[in-house]
């Protein structure tokens, strides 16, 4: 996958790079924070993506094509993050799918089993700043239609709240 910043008027390249390993690497969402860091999610087979120690979620530094933090999300089945969003603090909001049966849950998960359906909605939140991850699968109550929207959750507070769409999907 590539990703590319281009100035406001979209007149000037301001950064362009390669994020992925040597295999398939698909890009489903990408947010900007107020420093301009673009946090990108989705999903990927290769065994050589980029990592960083520690990490959440794939971002890079707004002024540079720098990778700041990237890490693997999921289990032992097929998971993808379908969309991302950041608040004020930094926070991470990522939703999208999972069939892992061991996805990492918090003790307070709204669903804390995939049931009998294959795939299954899920939101996960990040607090970077304090390295602790939230996690909660969800029932189809509204969240499948912002996935398959490809919608970006909320900047704001609550990641319930809808934000413009920040990322436009053209199809040919």
């Amino acid at each position: 996958m590539f990703i590319t910043k281009l100035n406001a008027a979209g007149t000037a390249l301001i950064y362009s790079t390669y994020l992925g390993g040597s295999s398939y690497d698909h890009a489903q969402g990408i947010a900007i924070d107020a420093s301009g860091n673009a946090y990108v999610t989705g999903n990927t087979t290769s065994t050589n993506f980029p990592l960083t120690s520690g990490a959440l979620q794939s971002s890079l530094n707004g002024g540079s094509d720098a990778l700041v933090y990237s890490t693997y999300y999921g289990e032992n089945g097929f998971d993808s993050g379908r969309a991302i969003a950041v608040d004020s603090s930094g926070n991470a909001y990522v939703t999208g799918y999972t069939e892992s049966t061991t996805f990492p849950l918090s003790a307070d998960a709204y669903q804390t089993s995939l049931g009998g359906q294959r795939l299954r909605e899920l939101l996960v939140q990040l607090e970077l700043r304090e390295k602790q991850e939230q996690m909660e699968l969800r029932d189809r109550q509204g969240l499948a239609e912002l996935l398959e929207q490809q919608e970006q959750w909320a900047l704001g507070e609550r990641p319930e709240q809808q934000a413009q769409q920040a990322l436009q999907v053209l199809r040919a």
